[in-house]
């Protein structure tokens, strides 16, 4: 069956184009669903899965002309096929359960560490057998310059820096001292994480997702780190497998 699945995230919605052997043969990215209405309609899904992590799923698959009875509306309820060993199951966002999923079936019986770098930069574990065991959630890239020129008075924002170069520090101008910081303050957290991991599991599969993923993996290669795997489009995937077994 044709299947589509629509990732509601904080700032973009995304969408993923499934054939019928379960092959993800387009994704497209708007910043509402309506825009990929007549897309969604034009491809004649039999069946589709709405997650999202603000918007109420109903109206999502309303706006995107998804009828109701061929459409999974992803919740805390939704059956998966991980177990989750998490304390507020109904506050966990429905992108961190979409990459634990999409990691389980793209890697199984293997522990990981997904790093999702979106709006927030997500470090979550998944144990071998298939546990979700929670993480860490703290401000992502571009939130982070945001912040320092949002809830300051004189800081500008700053564009970040080529994937391919490490930023210069110490920074010899205001613009390059608020690269530095950001860009150098998360790669060092990710990389706290990873360390961690290999600590507590190791051999972990560390897994970079999300849509600052490329940047990270390039970022980090460039500094000579090599022990991850980068898959951008993990959620979608994840979704795309708790549609099957929730069907």
């Amino acid at each position: 069956m044709r299947s589509v699945v629509l990732d509601v995230g904080n700032t973009t919605v995304k969408a993923g184009f499934f054939d019928e052997e379960g092959h993800l043969t387009a994704v497209r990215r708007a910043p509402t669903v309506a825009e990929m209405r007549a897309e969604i309609a034009a491809f004649a899904p039999a069946r589709a899965i709405v997650a999202s992590v603000d918007a109420p799923v109903a109206s999502v698959a309303t706006a995107a002309g998804l009828a109701p009875e061929q459409t999974v509306l992803f919740s805390a309820d939704t059956p998966l096929p991980i177990r989750l060993d998490y304390a507020t199951p109904h506050t966990l966002g429905a992108d961190r359960v979409a990459a634990a999923v999409g990691a389980a079936y793209r890697f199984p019986a293997e522990a990981v560490l997904l790093v999702d770098a979106g709006t927030c930069l997500k470090c979550d574990w998944l144990t071998a057998d298939g546990v979700f065991a929670g993480g860490a959630i703290s401000p992502g890239l571009q939130l982070r310059y945001r912040a320092l020129a949002e809830l300051t008075g004189r800081l500008p924002l700053v564009a970040p820096g080529a994937a391919d170069q490490m930023p210069d520090w110490p920074g010899d101008s205001t613009e390059n001292s608020i690269r530095a910081g950001v860009e150098i303050g998360l790669l060092s957290e990710t990389l706290a994480f990873m360390e961690w991991g290999q600590t507590r599991w190791p051999g972990v599969r560390v897994v970079f997702t999300g849509g600052d993923s490329p940047w990270l993996g390039a970022r980090l290669g460039a500094g000579g780190h090599r022990n991850f795997v980068v898959e951008p489009l993990l959620v979608l995937h994840g979704l795309y497998r708790i549609l099957l077994f929730s069907c």
